[in-house]
């Protein structure tokens, strides 16, 4: 497997929220190194456990604690746009929240 490495990248809505920040931020230690280690992988190629949410979403797994989930989507080539977070619990509500962003990322763009 050739493991290309990406850039990370953070939205930001048009009111200068970042839920992935804001997300994180309130997570305890342990657990905000165990996402942070996650990320590290995908900066080097890595993805593991991914899925494809279509419209261009996707979700990492991270199999600790609650079942946590960092939804991204691909911005280019090689940019890794983190969209949104959270837990198995609010996975469908995050699922939702995240393809919003991304389609409100890709309309600013535009403008």
């Amino acid at each position: 497997m050739i493991l290309i490495p990406r850039s990370i990248s953070y939205y930001k809505s048009r009111n200068n929220k970042m839920p992935f920040m804001d997300w994180i931020s309130n997570l305890d230690p342990s657990t905000k190194e165990v996402v942070y280690e996650r990320i590290e992988k995908v900066k080097v190629g890595y993805f593991g456990d991914y899925k494809n949410l279509g419209d261009g979403v996707f979700e990492l797994r991270i199999n600790f604690g609650s079942g946590y989930r960092i939804y991204y989507a691909v911005n280019g080539k090689d940019i890794i746009l983190l969209l949104c977070a959270g837990n198995k619990d609010t996975q469908s509500r995050d699922v939702k929240k995240a393809k919003f962003f991304w389609e409100e990322y890709k309309n600013a763009k535009k403008d």
